[in-house]
């Protein structure tokens, strides 16, 4: 492999562990907000340890292909450290959106969509 894609999948490994931290806190907070309304109060603590350790997880993927960017198990711990926390985002966004807005505007093989919340729609 030569220089320079390795240096380039050491900027996309870089740039996947920064999506994992950048999701973390802003599901954090969209889980405690979110929290208000559905009485989960001491789920979002366990909720939240659990998306950081899989921001931890991110961390030492990223140490693991900093050093060595073609190595394919460091690729899979990154995997890891990055869907967990997008997952949570994204969770938390959707419950979110649907109690402020009442639905959540998608795409949906090009069509235009919407989530809704059944229990506004009595």
């Amino acid at each position: 492999m030569n220089s320079g894609s390795r240096g380039s999948l050491r900027v996309f490994a870089w740039f996947a562990w920064s999506v994992s931290v950048v999701a973390f806190p802003i599901s954090v907070l969209l889980m405690v907000v979110d929290a208000r309304y559905d009485g989960r109060g001491s789920e979002v603590l366990v909720e939240a340890v659990d998306d950081f350790a899989f921001v931890a997880i991110a961390t030492l993927a990223v140490l693991i292909l900093r050093s060595q960017p073609s190595n394919v198990v460091g690729w899979w711990i990154m995997l890891a450290g990055v869907t967990f926390p997008l997952e949570g985002f994204f969770s938390e966004f959707t419950q979110y959106g649907l109690r402020t807005w009442g639905q959540i505007g998608i795409v949906l093989f090009g069509e235009p969509s919407g989530i809704t919340d059944r229990r506004t729609n009595y």
